[in-house]
């Protein structure tokens, strides 16, 4: 599979109590050539589907730092269940257990499923030259309920997970 990343700006967007300017880091990412008609088959078939996707911020570690590895900036993760609602025939995500989107066709539903579009990650710190961005996602065509969770260990195909994809993160000057 192949994995899309995008960093769009690293933004500035006020002040912290210090008096630093406080950035955010906004980007897109997108799962290419998964077989996503895994996915409608498992929603037809009553099974909720879920992918998962993990965002970090790490600073490269110089000298003798560089043994404990690179400094962990920021860790962001975004989750979504999609199921079918056969009563209604749409496609409803559930984005974080909080925001539910519906898509009244699987062309558009699986554009918003397997991407993550101008996300934006709030920085604790303002950046350096030496820090980026890594991104990857896991797909579980047919989301399984604990304890049942344990078979992805034995059976590979109930889920897939991507490799890190690591990119700079780049200033924007308007």
């Amino acid at each position: 599979m192949r994995t899309a990343l995008l960093v769009i700006a690293l933004l500035p967007f006020g002040l912290m109590a210090a008096g630093a300017e406080n950035s955010a880091i906004v980007f897109s990412f997108c799962v290419e050539d998964y077989p996503s008609s895994r996915i409608i088959e498992s929603l037809r078939e009553g099974h909720r589907s879920e992918v998962h996707y993990e965002f970090r911020i790490l600073r490269r570690a110089k000298g003798l730092a560089r043994l404990f590895g690179d400094k962990l900036i920021k860790k962001e993760e975004t989750t979504y269940v999609a199921r079918w609602d056969a009563l209604d025939e749409n496609y409803v995500v559930l984005v974080d257990e909080s925001v539910e989107r519906v898509f009244a066709d699987a062309g558009s539903f699986l554009r918003f499923f397997l991407s993550v579009d101008s996300h934006r990650v709030s920085l604790p710190e303002t950046l350096s030259d030496d820090d980026y961005l890594l991104c990857r996602w896991s797909i579980q065509p047919v989301k399984l309920v604990p304890p049942l969770t344990l078979m992805t260990l034995i059976k590979s195909d109930l889920q897939t997970i991507s490799s890190w994809q690591r990119t700079p993160i780049e200033r924007v000057v308007n």
